[in-house]
């Protein structure tokens, strides 16, 4: 997420490519949201029955 937040600091708001980056790095952000909400592999594995 660095990456995108150095590239929109180095672009005016107006830019064509800003809205663009901004909803990438929204879209980034629900993913790894969404990542985060699973359980790793491993308690399947060790999970009481």
């Amino acid at each position: 997420m660095a990456e995108i937040d150095d590239a929109l600091d180095g672009l005016p708001k107006d830019d064509l490519c800003y809205s663009s980056l901004t909803e990438s790095k929204r879209s980034v952000q629900e993913k790894i949201s969404k990542c985060k909400q699973f359980l790793p592999f491993e308690y399947f594995l060790t999970a009481p029955k």
